[in-house]
């Protein structure tokens, strides 16, 4: 004999008290058996009457009978499809939320820069988003201040080398001698738009060799809707 498992107990529990529920049963009630089994009865007639025409699926309907006699039910399949497109849409709303609050906040991208390893043409960072998107801006922060005086370079992002118009970054050594100094870029206008398969990167321009100092560069993201 097959062993019922504790999930399935609690399952049928469930949808006994539903049962319940649909036919108006009243705990407490002084005709408690008889009202019991008077729902029984009617809950399995209401099976055994309304069937799936599918026989692969078997019953689809479950249904119980009223005072009177007469049946309702609920199309369990039909049910079920109602609820996953449910679902569905739900999910559809939550993605488009979610891109519309990426959108708003940007994505930001963070990659340390040690400014004595760069020189021009040297790439600081290099990688794929793996999501169509747009560059919004790019700015750095610095966590080792430079020193030594008159040092410089220019960062500017590219998109499969295609250098954005706008958006550099010119680092200094004066906008970069304090620990925790923010620099922006300029503002970026076009060429900032990126497929799922593009790489993007970050390239060094204008360099008079830094000797010491490091800086986190943020590049901020905006997925596509």
């Amino acid at each position: 004999m097959p062993t019922i498992t504790d999930k399935a107990k609690r399952d049928l529990n469930v949808a006994f008290a539903k049962l319940l529920a649909l036919v108006g049963f009243t705990y407490g009630a002084t005709d408690d058996a008889t009202q019991m089994g008077d729902i029984i009865q009617s809950g399995l007639n209401g099976l055994g009457t309304l069937a799936s025409t599918d026989p692969n699926k078997g019953a689809s309907l479950v249904g119980v009978a009223d005072a009177d006699g007469n049946f309702t039910g609920e199309d369990v399949e039909a049910v079920l499809a109602e609820l996953f497109e449910t679902s569905a849409d739900i999910q559809t709303t939550l993605t488009a939320v979610e891109k519309k609050a990426n959108a708003a906040l940007g994505v930001p991208i963070c990659v340390p820069v040690l400014l004595s390893k760069h020189a021009n043409s040297s790439v600081a960072a290099r990688f794929t988003p793996g999501y169509a998107g747009k560059i919004r801006k790019i700015t750095a922060s610095v966590v080792d201040p430079v020193t030594t005086a008159d040092k410089a370079a220019t960062f500017t992002a590219a998109i499969a080398g295609a250098a954005t118009t706008g958006g550099a970054l010119a680092l200094t050594s004066a906008n970069c001698a304090t620990v925790g100094a923010k620099v922006d870029g300029s503002a970026i206008t076009a060429g900032n738009a990126f497929t799922n398969s593009q790489e993007i990167t970050v390239a060094a321009s204008s360099v008079t060799a830094f000797a010491e100092g490091q800086v986190v560069l943020y590049l901020f993201l905006d997925p596509a809707a």
